[in-house]
Order: C-alpha cells, then structure tokens, then sequence
C-alpha cells in the first residue's frame, strides 16, 4: 500500500492507546507556545502528543515479478510533560514509559497494519525500536520525548 495509507493506519494505531493525547501523521511545526497549547495538549491541558513520518526509505527491485520492494523507515517522536508527583508509580516518567510500551505493544499486534476490512496495509512491519528516550525541550518547556523507530516493508504495484 501507498506510505499515506500506512502511516495512517500507523497513526491511528497508536491514537487507539488510552492516555495518547493528539497524533499526528507530519512533524507538527511548534515554534511558539500558542502553537504548543494549538496543537500539542490533550483534553487534560496536558503535553501529551506523538507524530509518524518517513526519515528513510530504502528499495529494491523483487528477485519474482517486476516490482519493486519498498521498506519505509517510520520515525515515531512522543512528547510528554513533566510531573513529578514523588510517588514512582505515578511519576510523569513512570506514565509516559508506560505509554511507550502500550504503543509498541499496539504496533507490534498489528504487523500487517490492516484496515477495519482486513485490507493489509503492509507486508510486514516492526518490532518498534526505542530509538532514544529522555528530556527535551519544545517550545520553552522542558519535556519528556521518545524517539520509536518501525520498519514497514509494501509491494508496491508493478510498473
């Protein structure tokens, strides 16, 4: 399938765990507050949001067929506000650390990445990467952010 098709339905995915605020299919462009409290909160008032785009693509021509085999490198980014509550169960990083593994649990479910209709939007997908995880800052304010990588390889059709 098409890469919108799979980023979509990568997006969706991930917009299915509770407790992920706003998922967008693009880098989110954050360059004032007002756009960080536009674009970026969850219906709590919280920093709470996660993008998927493409940062790589690397292809091949298919050994049967004319085709040719596409392996799209996705880069999911997740941004989390910081709380510390002095409780390690309920720490904004001990939340944001399980949000991370409910999204890389939902993906990895999901390695087809198929519709409602069974529809597959890729050959194979995954496992998610946790490519770096720590503190960042967005806009003036210092903020959890994860970096996940997935992999989702299509046949694209012949030319």
């Amino acid at each position: 399938m098409p890469l919108p098709d799979i980023l979509a339905k990568v997006a969706a995915d991930i917009a299915a765990v509770p407790g992920v605020g706003p998922v967008f299919q693009y880098q989110p462009v954050v360059q004032f507050e007002s756009d960080l409290k536009a674009k970026l909160l969850d219906s709590t008032g919280r920093l709470n949001a996660v993008s998927v785009s493409r940062n790589a693509l690397a292809s091949s021509w298919r050994t049967l067929g004319n085709g040719r085999e596409d392996r799209h490198q996705l880069t999911i980014r997740y941004w989390y506000a910081l709380q510390d509550t002095g409780d390690v169960t309920t720490t904004s990083e001990t939340v944001f650390e399980g949000l991370i593994e409910a999204v890389r649990t939902a993906l990895d479910g999901d390695r087809h990445l198929a519709d409602a209709a069974g529809k597959r939007q890729a050959i194979d997908s995954g496992p998610v990467q946790i490519k770096t995880q720590g503190f960042a800052m967005l806009s003036g304010a210092l903020c959890h952010y994860a970096e996940l990588s997935l992999e989702a390889q299509e046949y694209p059709a012949n030319p």
